[in-house]
């Protein structure tokens, strides 16, 4: 117990993944930026597109499927930077949430993409902003 009280590091432990843990803090870092991240404490993203279900489910071809996923919290992106780091979430991130700092709006839409449609991303869904 008192070993455990004790904050020196034991010499006798190896981080097995210190390699990994140094590229991740440096992915997030580059992608969040050194600076505290400005205080954001609710973002929702909208999710509109017809479900893939690899052939187990024909009857719901062209089905529409939505949802929404909200994060709340006292400051979401300080979080979304702490999940790349901590290796909770596995770099690299996926662009709607790399460009979170930036896009300056906390309500994401992210709907599949169109065959002629200009602001896809990277992930082949189109994203707007509400």
């Amino acid at each position: 117990r008192a070993k455990q009280d004790n904050k020196e590091p034991d010499n006798d432990v190896t981080q097995e993944d210190a390699e990994d843990k140094c590229s991740r803090e440096e992915y997030a870092t580059d992608t969040f930026g050194d600076k505290p991240q400005p205080k954001l404490e609710k973002v929702l993203y909208k999710l509109r597109a017809s479900l893939k279900h690899g052939g187990i489910a024909p009857n719901m071809d062209d089905q529409p499927f939505e949802m929404t996923v909200k994060f709340t919290g006292s400051n979401v992106l300080e979080g979304m930077r702490a999940l790349g780091a901590a290796g909770i979430a596995e770099p690299p991130l996926p662009s709607y949430l790399e460009s979170l700092p930036y896009v300056g709006k906390n309500s994401i839409l992210l709907a599949e993409r169109k065959k002629s449609s200009s602001t896809d991303d990277d992930d082949g869904r189109s994203k707007e902003s509400e």
